[in-house]
């Protein structure tokens, strides 16, 4: 990362190609953690329904968007077992800090004020304490459904 770099600072790099470019964004984190993200349906339907899932850590202010349905005018994509497909599963964390995970699920039918006509239907969120191993599990109540958030904890190898 060079010396430079000072902790939590978000940087972007793009890389042109022949058929394609690649923008990367990074920041360094000091004695980081990895979080796998699982999100399932545990009562009540999001069927037909959009959503944006969102990670946020205190090493870096960027949201760490891991579905984002209502930018295509999709619907989420929920497995037979409950589990929303999520674009991005995993975040890092610093060890000594926090994972937010925000739900905000939005319906298409015309009742918001917005010139959109998408409506928020229901928004939570949970916090997650950084931990070298184990699983952490927290409830996301939307009212009409509720959502069974897990994160596995692991340690990232140094190279």
């Amino acid at each position: 990362m060079g010396p430079n770099c000072m902790v939590g600072q978000v940087r972007s790099k793009a890389r042109p190609g022949k058929r394609c470019s690649v923008e990367v964004t990074f920041a360094h984190l000091a004695g980081a953690v990895e979080a796998a993200i699982e999100v399932r349906v545990v009562q009540g339907s999001i069927s037909g329904f959009r959503g944006r899932f969102v990670a946020r850590t205190d090493g870096y202010d960027d949201d760490v968007v891991l579905v984002d349905s209502s930018k295509d005018g999709s619907v989420l994509a929920v497995a037979d077992d409950g589990v929303i497909k999520l674009a991005r599963s995993v975040a890092v964390v610093e060890s000594t800090g926090v994972l937010n995970l925000h739900a905000i699920i939005t319906r298409n039918d015309g009742s918001s004020s917005g010139d959109d006509g998408v409506g928020v239907a229901a928004e939570d969120h949970a916090e997650f304490a950084a931990q070298r191993f184990e699983s952490s599990c927290r409830t996301l109540d939307l009212g009409f459904c509720k959502m069974l958030a897990t994160v596995s904890w692991s340690m990232i190898p140094l190279i």
